[in-house]
C-alpha cells in the first residue's frame, strides 16, 4: 500500500518511504537495515480545527493588543517573519494569520507538505508542494507571475533565499514566512549569516539589510514546559542607516509557574511605535495604532 502511495518499492535499497496522503497526513515507513530494531510506521496528521487570533487570545497564546496589532498589520500588507523556537510548528499561527486576509486575495501558499487549512470564503487559493522538478525558487517565480496578492511560505531556507526575499520585499507584498529561531534577532541573524551566505559570504550588514527590507516585523513564538505556546516577542526589523535594528512592540515575560506547573507571566507594550505606521499612514492605507496598551496577566 505505501508503495502504491509513494510510487516507490519498499525494501533493503530503500529503507525510508514518507509519502503525503490526499488529506495532508503525513505517513513515514522505516525498514531494516535503517530502524536496527525492526520496521516502524508514524503517522503525522495534522488537526482540523480552523485556528483564528480569536482562538489564540482564547488559549492565552496572545495578548488582546498584539492580536488587535497584528491584525492591522494583515490587513495593511505588512510581511512578517513568524520565527518559531524549538519544538513548534508554525501551523496553527499561520492559519490564524491566513484568517484575517481579504476573503478576495489571491493566496498561494508553498509547504512542504500541505498543512494549512482554509474556510470556504477563501476560495481563490493555489496550494503549492515542491518537488524534485520544481523547486521552491520555481513555485516562487510563479506565485509572482500568477500576480499572487499574498505569498505564505512555509519555511524559508538554503540558496532559493536570496531571489525569494526580493520577491517578498517587491511584488508579493503582505506575505508571512516562518523560520526556525529562538528570537527576532536570532531570526535576522540566522537568515543573513547562514541562508544568504552564498549571496553575501562576507557582507552580513548587506544581507540584514535584505532581510529587513523584506520582513519589518517578526512574529516570535516559544514552547514552555508546560507545553503551552506563546507569542514571546512582536518586533519592528528597522535599516538605521547602515545598520539593522530590532525593537521589540510588545513581550511576553515569563513570571514563574503556578501550583499546578503552569507558567504564568505577563503580556506587555514596550511603548516602542512601530516607524512603518507612519508610512502606511502617509499612503492614506490606515490609521496610526498607537501600541502603549495597559499589560495584561496570564496564568
Amino acid at each position: 500500500r505505501l508503495g502504491v502511495l509513494g510510487g516507490a518499492n519498499p525494501g533493503a535499497d530503500k529503507p525510508l518511504i514518507d509519502v503525503r496522503l490526499r488529506d495532508g497526513a503525513r505517513v513515514v515507513a522505516t525498514l531494516p537495515p535503517l530502524s536496527f530494531r525492526g520496521p516502524t510506521l508514524s503517522f503525522r496528521k495534522t488537526t482540523r480545527d480552523w485556528f483564528t487570533l480569536d482562538k489564540l487570545f482564547e488559549y492565552s497564546t496572545i495578548s488582546k493588543q498584539m492580536m488587535d496589532f497584528i491584525d492591522y498589520c494583515v490587513r495593511f500588507r505588512t510581511n512578517m517573519l513568524l520565527s518559531v523556537g524549538p519544538g513548534v510548528s508554525p501551523t496553527a499561527t499561520m492559519n490564524a494569520l491566513v484568517a484575517q486576509m481579504p476573503t478576495d486575495d489571491r493566496i498561494v501558499t508553498i509547504e512542504n507538505g500541505v498543512e494549512l487549512h482554509f474556510g470556504q470564503a477563501h476560495r481563490n487559493v493555489t496550494a503549492l508542494e515542491p518537488t524534485q522538478d520544481l523547486g521552491l525558487l520555481d513555485l516562487v517565480r510563479h506565485a509572482v507571475t500568477m500576480q499572487a496578492d499574498r505569498l505564505i511560505l512555509g519555511e524559508i531556507k538554503g540558496d532559493t533565499t536570496y531571489e525569494v526575499l526580493q520577491a517578498i520585499a517587491g511584488p508579493l507584498e503582505g506575505s508571512v514566512c516562518g523560520y526556525s529561531a529562538r528570537s527576532p534577532v536570532e531570526a535576522i541573524d540566522r537568515i543573513a549569516r547562514i541562508e544568504l551566505h552564498s549571496v553575501f559570504p562576507t557582507a552580513i550588514p548587506d544581507a540584514k539589510r535584505l532581510v529587513a527590507s523584506a520582513f519589518p516585523v517578526v512574529i516570535q513564538e516559544k514552547k514552555f514546559l508546560d507545553t503551552s505556546r506563546r507569542i514571546t516577542a512582536v518586533s519592528e526589523v528597522m535599516i538605521d542607516g547602515e545598520e539593522v535594528v530590532v525593537e521589540d512592540i510588545f513581550r511576553f515575560k515569563p513570571e514563574g509557574v503556578d501550583d499546578n506547573l503552569i507558567v504564568t507571566g505577563t503580556f506587555h507594550a514596550t511603548g516602542h511605535r512601530p516607524t512603518f505606521l507612519e508610512e502606511l499612514s502617509d499612503r492614506g492605507e490606515a490609521e496610526i495604532l498607537h501600541p502603549a496598551q495597559p499589560r495584561l496577566r496570564v496564568g
